[in-house]
């Protein structure tokens, strides 16, 4: 179950039994659906002579596409989340921002193999990091709230967890890797910059039961 709440404005989303994304407020009496195929008035003549009448036609997105990990902004403008399924480009995996003051849809990352696995915002609500499953384990990936915004690969690991500092300026990664002992596991603190992040400090190293 895919379910997510916002307190500003009161609000919160969930994944339909359709795989859509839906949204709504207050006593949700009529959900919202954000994903769903957009609808288009289009102007026809059935025959030579009939009148011009009002089509509403259905623009079809792909019947595959299963939406997932729906996501607010810290303010709750914003809802990230992510897809897969079939698109026109070929790519079937990606993560994608609504923006609700404008109703507007944002593709910010996209890939033909790389399925994501989890979202999380940074608490300053500019940036978006996710993880995505590699065949070599988890990336940690960040990336602008831009259209088809340039990704950074923060961390690689698997298993990987991670927590941002409230200004967003820090970043906790504790990774082990798929073919390594338990004992080689570290817990890192990394500094994040606008270019470029580098390892501040190692915090821990060894096999820690606690991951998170």
């Amino acid at each position: 179950l895919n379910v997510a709440r916002s307190e500003s404005p009161r609000r919160f989303t969930f994944i339909g039994t359709d795989n859509n994304v839906y949204t709504c407020a207050g006593s949700c009496f009529k959900p919202e659906c954000i994903t769903c195929p957009s609808r288009t008035l289009h102007v026809r003549r059935e025959q030579d002579l009939s009148p011009l009448r009002l089509v509403q036609e259905t623009r079809p997105r792909s019947p595959e596409t299963r939406y997932r990990w729906p996501t607010f902004s810290p303010d709750g403008s914003k809802l990230a989340f992510a897809w897969a399924g079939m698109r026109a480009d070929g790519n079937r995996f990606g993560v994608s921002v609504y923006d609700f003051n404008t109703g507007q849809t944002l593709d910010i990352f996209s890939s033909p193999m790389e399925r994501v696995v989890y979202i999380f915002w940074t608490p300053p609500g500019k940036t978006l990091s996710f993880l995505l499953e590699e065949p070599r384990g988890l990336d940690l990936a960040l990336a602008g709230l831009k259209e088809h915004a340039p990704v950074r690969v923060m961390a690689t690991g698997e298993p990987l967890f991670f927590d941002w500092s409230r200004d967003g300026k820090r970043l906790v990664v504790h990774a082990g890797q798929r073919d390594a002992p338990p004992s080689d596991a570290e817990v890192k603190l990394i500094r994040v910059t606008a270019v470029d992040h580098s390892v501040e400090k190692v915090l821990a190293k060894g096999n820690m039961a606690f991951r998170t």
